[in-house]
């Protein structure tokens, strides 16, 4: 075991000042730069500094295939591998690291850094902002083989990760087909539909639960505002809990169809919606309202109406404002601006909206099964003594028909039993490593996802 200070340089950034920041130059790179585990660039509201800072402040120059860590905040301890070939200046809070020698691989610890980056922010120090030092990262201890079995490991985990990234862009590229489906069938409502407002399609509104909630499973999950995303969807990772009386529980209950509408937050977030299209037991929250639609509205139309580019201008711009938040109300709601096609039509798009989902439900579940994967290759990647484990790995080598074969189930995630998917798993890690086979993933006409064994 290694100090990471032993071999790579750790250090912080600058303070530059305010003063200095200029409309385009050379980018300044904070912690909202660092998103996802990549460094963005292309914020509207970027800080640039004059191009005389790179000489005048080299020590701070952020190169190409640096490691950035925040040190503080909310964020702290999110990272990043600065894989652009812009210049540019790293501002305080941020901390860089940075290979001393050739013996090492820096994805390698930026890989490492997925394992022991919770063990890192342990460290945290200070009261109303935690943050962490240059000099905890630098005193952790890493196990560190030989430049080849760095880049071994390297290469394997490249490769999971790039069918990860083509998958989330090909999910990404399926969200954007709801959107143009809307739009070539409602775009500018060139066949002169029905105009009215919102409340020609509401039937109700129902101010969701004013009551207190835990983290703790109890009687029942609810859904929270931080549980629809911008773009309309549920996301359901961070859940919290919440005891009922029988009343309560029949009158909160959601069901199939009900429109979720944010009727507090920020001003950019405020009236995101989402439709509930699940079975489970679930109850919603007090900065959430459920809308039931009359039969003349379909619920997925308006979902689409109200996360489109029109409908997103216009809860920015009509919200109300209160305190540092913006309200939304149900009766502000029903004032606005509605065109109403032809419910035929409407369900016409739910219809088409839904094949869609049930594509992009197959992504999302070949996405969940290579998280896993990468996780579980990173478990063993880091270890000391994975002579044994890899040893078993390779006892399939042989039979490529088999690798091939468990290989299709693994992106289909078609397993009965958990040791079929960890044998399948193994083939997948031996593959990886033996630089004898390669994965290579397609998309067909945005829709058919197909990965290869070559």
């Amino acid at each position: 075991m290694i100090k990471i200070k032993d071999h790579f340089l750790v250090k912080n950034g600058f303070a530059f000042k305010s003063d200095d920041f200029i409309k385009s130059g050379i980018p300044l790179i904070k912690i909202k730069n660092i998103t996802e585990n990549s460094v963005n660039l292309s914020f509207t509201n970027m800080d640039y500094l004059p191009n005389s800072y790179l000489n005048d402040h080299s020590s701070f120059l952020v190169k190409q295939n640096d490691i950035l860590i925040a040190l503080s905040g909310a964020t702290l301890g999110k990272f990043a591998l600065y894989d652009n070939p812009q210049a540019s200046l790293l501002n305080q809070r941020v901390a860089l690291i940075r290979p001393l020698n050739n013996d090492v691989n820096i994805k390698y610890l930026y890989y490492y850094l997925f394992q022991i980056i919770d063990s890192i922010k342990s460290k945290e120090k200070g009261g109303a902002q935690a943050n962490i030092s240059t000099t905890d990262i630098e005193g952790t201890e890493i196990f560190l083989p030989s430049i080849e079995v760095q880049n071994k490991i390297v290469n394997s985990l490249d490769k999971i990760q790039s069918l990860i990234e083509l998958r989330k862009k090909t999910i990404r590229i399926v969200d954007e087909i709801t959107q143009s489906v809307f739009l070539d069938m409602f775009g500018e409502n060139k066949k002169e539909w029905k105009q009215g407002t919102f409340n020609d399609a509401i039937l109700t509104t129902q101010y969701g639960l004013p009551k207190s909630l835990t983290r703790e499973k109890t009687d029942f999950p609810i859904l929270r505002m931080n549980n629809i995303t911008y773009d309309g969807k549920l996301d359901l990772k961070d859940l919290k809990w919440i005891k009922l009386n029988s009343k309560e529980s029949s009158v909160y209950e959601l069901k199939k169809g009900d429109l979720l509408f944010n009727r507090t937050n920020s001003r950019e977030l405020v009236g995101k919606t989402a439709i509930w299209d699940r079975d489970e037991k679930f109850y919603f929250a007090g900065y959430l309202v459920r809308i039931k639609l009359k039969k003349s509205a379909n619920p997925y139309f308006i979902n689409a109406f109200l996360n489109s580019h029109y409908g997103k201008k216009m809860l920015f711009n009509y919200a109300k404002a209160s305190g540092n938040q913006c309200n939304f109300s149900p009766p502000l709601l029903k004032k606005q601006f509605l065109f109403i096609p032809p419910i035929d039509l409407q369900n016409k798009f739910e219809k088409k909206i839904k094949v869609v989902e049930k594509q992009k439900l197959k992504l999302v579940a070949n996405l969940e099964t290579l998280e896993m994967l990468f996780k579980s290759y990173l478990q063993i990647a880091f270890l000391k003594n994975t002579s044994k484990e890899k040893t078993e790995l390779h006892k399939y080598l042989n039979d490529m028909f088999l690798q091939q074969e468990l290989f299709g189930k693994i992106t289909t995630q078609d397993f009965q039993l958990k040791n079929e998917y960890d044998r399948a798993k193994e083939i997948l890690f031996d593959l990886l490593e033996s630089g004898e086979s390669k994965i290579s993933q397609t998309c067909e006409n945005n829709e058919k996802i197909q990965i290869q064994i070559s």
